[in-house]
């Protein structure tokens, strides 16, 4: 009993690290930390609505599998990744992309710079809660919320003992954000060193590395369009 809960527990808190594993997150929670405006209510907001959505499809999968729904979408993803049209209308696209940006900056020089450090972050509280939100739903967290729920049904009946198990759940997901504004606040001398990159980043002309990165995207389009062969 004991053994079946310490590996149950431990797996939950590997698949709540792996439902909170969004780049889009962490970028988030490093510009809110850079800013330092209303750092925990924002923080906490996100972390309500990436609890709140996990818990929505904890619910919604214990009657549906969405294993076959993720299926599906990757069947349909393959197909059209070995349509050539599609590669040569994307390569074309990106290329066109390219110009644009290339336009952009020979008409104008001056790049518009970015809000310093401190000040005020582009989202707003209910922002940071929709960014946590519609972080639940992917093709990796779709499954993993379908697990967890299926380890929490087996582990046992007691509906008492699976919200415990849950909670459980709900802190590994959190913990990476609460840990990164801990080691934010209790090293002064990191903290220093990221806000003095985040300033010099807001100045960067990224332009040019933007045009050169769709230029690149593009040419691997168009070679895989015309070049690449196809399996079945």
């Amino acid at each position: 009993m004991v053994l079946q809960w310490g590996a149950s527990l431990l797996t939950l808190c590997g698949f709540g690290l792996a439902m909170g594993l969004n780049p889009a997150l962490y970028a988030a929670t490093g510009d809110l930390l850079a800013r330092n405006i209303d750092v925990g209510k924002r923080l906490g907001w996100m972390l309500l609505g990436l609890a709140l959505g996990a818990t929505v499809l904890l619910l919604v999968f214990r009657s549906f599998d969405p294993t076959t729904l993720v299926t599906t979408l990757r069947g349909s993803l393959d197909t059209a990744l070995l349509n050539r049209t599609l590669d040569l209308i994307v390569g074309t696209i990106f290329l066109v992309s390219a110009t644009a940006v290339l336009i952009w900056r020979a008409r104008a020089r001056d790049f518009p710079r970015k809000p310093k450090t401190g000040s005020k972050p582009r989202a707003s509280a209910a922002g940071y809660f929709l960014l946590g939100l519609g972080a639940c739903v992917g093709f990796t967290t779709l499954p993993i919320m379908y697990l967890t729920g299926r380890l929490l049904h087996g582990l046992t009946a007691d509906d008492p003992l699976r919200v415990v198990a849950y909670a459980v759940f709900l802190l590994a997901l959190a913990a990476p954000f609460l840990t990164l504004a801990w080691v934010w606040t209790k090293i002064p001398s990191l903290a220093a060193r990221v806000v003095g990159f985040y300033s010099r980043a807001a100045d960067w002309d990224y332009r040019r590395t933007l045009a050169i990165l769709l230029v690149l995207a593009g040419l691997l389009f168009l070679w895989l369009g015309i070049f690449a062969p196809r399996g079945l």
